[in-house]
């Protein structure tokens, strides 16, 4: 059982593995590099390579390299959600934490000045150490436990069902029986919902995992009873709100059907409940999205257009609007008005799709797929290698498509960390390049670059960015 999006992206591993993979998936010899960063205390170092990535220490380690630069001081929660910048967020679920670390850490200390970075982590699906690690990260100004309470939900979403009868195979229906025993122990309040305290339940789990922004509980919304658990949500938040200790800051957490985003008499209703509700300066909105053969990204244009009218609301009111689980996608909703996105390495850490149960023939093997940034889009490695060639390409320099380069090996670990950290590099690009129409117009230019680098090329089927004439459709 996978929630893999048809391999258009990295696969899924198993999120709730016990284990943790904590070396790393780039030989470096023992050897750290460090960049020096400017402090309260003065000038300290940021390690941005080895085992200790994301770390930041008063002396560099023993035989480590100095990188060129001075990264500045690191902003606090309030300031990194204040400053105007995208708001970067790096979403667990790969294995390797060490390679999260080093990817939000030379993020930070290449482009900081135009970029805030935080982590998000699930409190259902991961583990204790699992988020103590990812939020390990001296760089990570934003820290979310997400409670996913949508998961108590299975009404308006499709979702894998929990129920082993459900399943054909045998096997698989006792795997999903498990998984869900264990979502249940890490988030026990997904079985309480209705309880007196309900709520402080779903704020006390976050605390205990170290989040600096809470969250409501994320449930989700019915298209049948919208009104109703719209205002469902209202009320939670406005208890949540109550509940709040001095200096914690509290997100609505809204989780939408795709009907609900598609349907504009339905969409009319969510963005008015939405505009009364001053109360609440920070919307989280998780939308389920529909599944499609076609793109790696969502390519309905109701559906876009239901983000954008979502956005610029936002930013007409002076919210922000932080849109987890949307990668790429998110990425471009800047353009109109979304403040920040969460990806990861995985399909789900990059969408919130559908479930579709994929069924694959034994022995069969993951797509090796790597991220263009010239086409905004993943692609073959062997249509990576006819693109190299073309003399209008431009070669990535990332350490981790340097490593690709010189083995001439596909590696999926690394290609993984490639993608995530050049998701990183295109959110500071339009806050670096906005001078002219602000975000709008640097996606604008880099969404019709990515056009212009595909015209005329050999691209088909999965190979082509389908996605790109819809997004410049509602530019």
């Amino acid at each position: 059982m996978t929630d893999d999006h048809e391999d258009w992206l990295q696969p899924l591993w198993d999120d709730d593995d016990e284990s943790d993979d904590s070396s790393e998936v780039l030989a470096d010899n023992g050897v750290s590099e460090v960049v020096k960063i400017q402090t309260p205390d003065g000038i300290d170092f940021l390690i941005v390579k080895g085992g200790d990535s994301g770390a930041i220490v008063h002396a560099p380690p023993a035989g480590s390299t100095t990188s060129p630069g001075l990264a500045g001081q690191i902003p606090n929660r309030d300031e990194a959600l204040s400053s105007g910048r995208p708001l970067f967020l790096f979403t667990a679920g790969q294995r390797n934490h060490v390679q999260g670390n080093e990817v939000l850490s030379r993020l930070y200390a290449e482009h900081g000045d135009h970029l805030s970075v935080g982590v998000i982590a699930s409190i259902p699906r991961h583990n204790a150490k699992k988020i103590h690690d990812t939020f390990n990260c001296d760089v990570a100004a934003v820290r979310i436990a997400d409670p996913e309470g949508f998961k108590s939900d299975r009404g308006s979403l499709i979702l894998a069902s929990e129920n082993a009868d459900d399943y054909n195979n045998e096997e698989t229906g006792k795997a999903a029986e498990k998984e869900a025993k264990r979502l249940r122990e890490r988030a026990p309040y997904l079985d309480r919902v209705g309880d007196d305290d309900y709520i402080a339940q779903v704020l006390d789990a976050q605390r205990a995992a170290g989040a600096n922004l809470l969250l409501t509980s994320g449930r989700a919304l019915h298209a049948a009873d919208l009104r109703k658990t719209l205002d469902g949500a209202v009320d939670e938040g406005n208890t949540a709100l109550e509940l709040l200790r001095d200096g914690e800051r509290l997100a609505l957490n809204l989780t939408i059907p795709f009907e609900c985003m598609i349907n504009g008499n339905y969409l009319e209703v969510l963005l008015n409940e939405l505009v009364e509700q001053d109360q609440f300066d920070i919307w989280y909105v998780r939308v389920q999205w529909r599944r499609s053969t076609d793109s790696a990204q969502p390519i309905d244009s109701e559906l876009i257009k239901g983000y954008k009218e979502l956005c610029n609301l936002s930013q007409d009111e002076e919210r922000l609007l932080i849109l987890p689980q949307t990668g790429l996608t998110g990425w471009y909703l800047m353009a109109h008005g979304a403040a920040g996105f969460g990806t990861g390495t995985s399909g789900t850490g990059q969408g919130f799709w559908e479930h579709r149960p994929v069924r694959r023939r034994k022995g069969a093997t993951n797509a090796e797929r790597l991220f263009e940034s010239s086409l905004l889009h993943s692609v073959e490695y062997s249509t990576h290698q006819l693109l190299e060639t073309e003399p209008d390409y431009r070669a990535c320099e990332c350490r981790w498509c340097d490593a690709l380069s010189a083995s001439g090996v596909f590696n999926q670990s690394i290609a993984e960390w490639h993608g995530v950290y050049n998701q990183g590099i295109l959110a500071a690009t339009i806050s670096r390049d906005s001078r002219a129409g602000g975000y709008a117009g640097s996606v604008r230019r880099i969404v019709k670059a990515a056009q212009e680098f595909a015209d005329g090329k050999a691209l088909a089927g999965r190979e082509e960015p389908k996605h790109i004439p819809v997004w410049r459709q509602h530019l």
